[in-house]
């Protein structure tokens, strides 16, 4: 099960957010903390693992991008997803130039999340592939120059 982090100031927007019944086995999604700021995200992402965080752009005292800005610096999360209103279309543009992974549009249509969520799941997937193959290919180099009977 993948875990996500919901940050958004608006207490009833992340709990609105966590009924959607798009959580859960069938999707392989479940959200396992919520933070009203950037700032308290980061503390979570620094004390645990979390595999998407699902940020709103506009927030006291640290927003979304600069949450975006410090995930990707330091590689706390691999995928970041931006909330917005329509009329900040042009940060959610900004947050992909940094390197979130989407943007939602609010109020949040599940429809358009499930698809979201099955595009993220392919992403996350394969990044563990690819974590496999680089493991057994540096199991394979170490075998290739340390044999273990010289």
């Amino acid at each position: 099960m993948f875990k996500v982090l919901i940050v958004d100031d608006v207490d009833i927007l992340r709990r609105d957010l966590r009924r959607l019944k798009v959580w859960g086995e069938a999707s392989g999604f479940t959200i396992t903390d919520e933070a009203a700021n950037g700032k308290e995200a980061l503390q979570k992402l620094n004390a645990s693992a979390f595999d998407m965080v699902i940020t709103d752009i506009r927030m006291p005292v640290m927003d979304g991008m600069a949450l975006l800005r410090a995930i990707s610096k330091d590689k706390l999360c691999p995928c970041v997803v931006l909330l917005s209103d329509y009329t900040e279309f042009s940060y959610a543009r900004e947050g992909l130039v940094h390197g979130a992974f989407d943007y939602l549009g609010k109020p949040i249509d599940g429809q358009k999340l499930e698809e979201l969520l099955q595009r993220v799941k392919q992403f996350l997937l394969e990044r563990e592939n690819e974590k496999a193959k680089l493991k057994q290919l540096e199991g394979m180099v170490e075998v290739a120059f340390y044999p273990a009977n010289d």
